[in-house]
């Protein structure tokens, strides 16, 4: 059901870019706020739900959010200008950080085998979710415009809640109680919307005039103040910053970022070829359900790529799955820039991005397993994902940045379009890059022949991580005062 409800706010984005365009008389980089605006709010909220799930208050918090979703929904589905579909926007991006407490109730409430393909298979219902929401989504705006399917998106996520409410258990996990670090998230939330800001209203300002510094000077103090209060000050950080610092983390999380960009780069760009009429000379004109079906072959093929990254595991280092992965997605970024005259073009391109989308992401959590200590893979894992909806926020507004120079018309030229997909090539090609040269120079050295790995004997007296993104995996301890030794290679 959450997963269902993720797909459903992740639909009423990229697919509506051209729609809400036209019918709010927007640019296409202003819509792109429609975006931007969701993913950020889904990072800003993320450790905040994550900490609450790990409390008595799972099922308060859990409905609270489907409520708000709901009510960002019927915001969308009311004929109450730009501003109030901004709005309902960022509250349906609260949905989009209900996925550690979906991983947390399955861990709690399954055991062994169950417990592993009941998390394993909420990465694929995600996937497949979002598929079906892509096309459904689009075949009612076809039919009665985008409020219709805001009107949709309301009465299924108002039957979410009525669900969440009936099935989900009351009691919580048995977990010290403990405060939530809000300061640290709003400085992160701050950080963030200080630099969606800048980047989308750079072309209007110019980029030395005193708002665009500004307002970028204040990104980058939040942006410090966040990793200041959370390095001295805070008593429980919504992640440990010593993660961060690691070698093989730190180049897992930038390469989760600048992927995330790289993919919501290309995605809008193909819903704007699609959708754009054939009287201009370069777009398809296809109906916004035609487009919706670009997202399938994406999603068959994003889980071809990581199921072949774990078949071939063995035979592939471990490291170099990653800019293998960004490798494909820009050859992806190559073909639409050169073909993208007939459907079956943009069908092609997609298919090809998903399967670099699958072979890049896959292996992120398999480098954060082997580099953490157990008790801190759960933050990690859920700081990655943190980073990757930023790195999407990031990404649909520098397409935005990109269109700019076509902002006083509703659609972008073709020149502006090929600017961005010549962009969006380059950035995959400088990711790959640097995912190489972080993997060679952050992979785990093997111990010499010989000699056993290192073991580290911790006292996990509390069973709490120090930071507040409570989704710790099946393996780490669940009894108060367990001694454990954690056998591993330093990277």
């Amino acid at each position: 059901m959450i997963t269902a409800l993720m797909a459903v706010a992740g639909s009423l984005g990229a697919p509506l870019i051209v729609v809400v365009a036209h019918e709010y008389g927007v640019s296409t980089s202003t819509a792109q706020w429609t975006i931007s605006l969701t993913y950020l709010t889904g990072a800003a909220a993320m450790p905040i739900v994550s900490w609450l799930a790990a409390t008595k208050y799972r099922w308060w918090t859990t409905v609270t959010v489907v409520g708000l979703v709901c009510l960002g929904s019927l915001l969308g589905a009311l004929d109450l200008g730009f501003g109030a579909l901004l709005i309902g926007r960022c509250l349906q991006g609260l949905g989009l950080a209900l996925m550690p407490v979906a991983i947390a109730t399955a861990r709690d409430q399954l055991e062994g085998p169950r417990q592993t393909r009941a998390i394993a298979i909420l990465s694929v219902t995600n996937v497949a979710a979002g598929a079906i929401a892509f096309t459904l989504v689009g075949l009612l705006v076809d039919v009665g415009g985008p409020r219709l399917a805001y009107w949709f998106a309301a009465a299924s996520t108002l039957a979410v809640l009525v669900l969440v409410a009936w099935t989900m258990p009351r009691h919580g996990p048995r977990h010290e109680t403990r405060r939530a670090d809000l300061i640290g998230t709003t400085l992160l939330a701050a950080g963030g919307v200080g630099l969606l800001l800048t980047l989308a209203q750079v072309d209007r300002w110019g980029w030395l005039s005193t708002g665009t510094i500004v307002t970028a000077c204040a990104s980058v103090m939040a942006s410090a103040a966040c990793v200041e209060w959370m390095a001295r000050w805070s008593r429980n950080p919504f992640l440990d910053l010593k993660l961060i610092r690691a070698r093989v983390p730190s180049a897992v999380y930038a390469t989760s970022f600048t992927a995330g960009a790289g993919m919501y780069i290309m995605l809008p760009l193909v819903i704007v070829l699609a959708q754009t009429p054939t009287n201009t000379g370069w777009g398809l004109g296809l109906t916004v359900a035609a487009s919706g079906l670009l997202i399938v072959p994406y999603a068959l093929a994003n889980l071809l790529g990581s199921s072949l990254s774990t078949i071939f595991g063995r035979l592939v280092r471990q490291h170099l799955w990653m800019p293998l992965g960004c490798v494909v997605y820009a050859t992806a970024a190559a073909m639409l820039l050169v073909w993208h005259s007939h459907w079956w073009q943009l069908f092609t391109a997609m298919a090809v991005a998903g399967l670099g989308s699958g072979l890049s992401f896959a292996q992120m959590p398999g480098l954060l397993v082997a580099a953490v200590p157990p008790r801190e893979t759960g933050p990690a894992i859920g700081f990655s994902m943190i980073v990757r909806l930023l790195g999407f926020s990031v990404g649909s507004a520098l397409v935005g940045v990109v269109l700019s120079p076509s902002s006083q018309v509703s659609m972008p030229s073709v020149d502006t379009v090929h600017l961005a997909l010549i962009v969006n090539t380059c950035w995959w090609l400088v990711t790959a890059a640097a995912a190489l040269l972080m993997g060679f120079v952050y992979r785990p050295a093997s111990p010499p022949a010989g000699e056993p790995p290192k073991c580290i004997a911790s006292n996990d007296v509390s069973g709490q991580s120090k930071s507040a993104s409570n989704v710790e995996p099946a393996a780490e301890s669940r009894s108060a005062g367990a001694r454990s030794m954690t056998c591993t290679h330093r990277p």
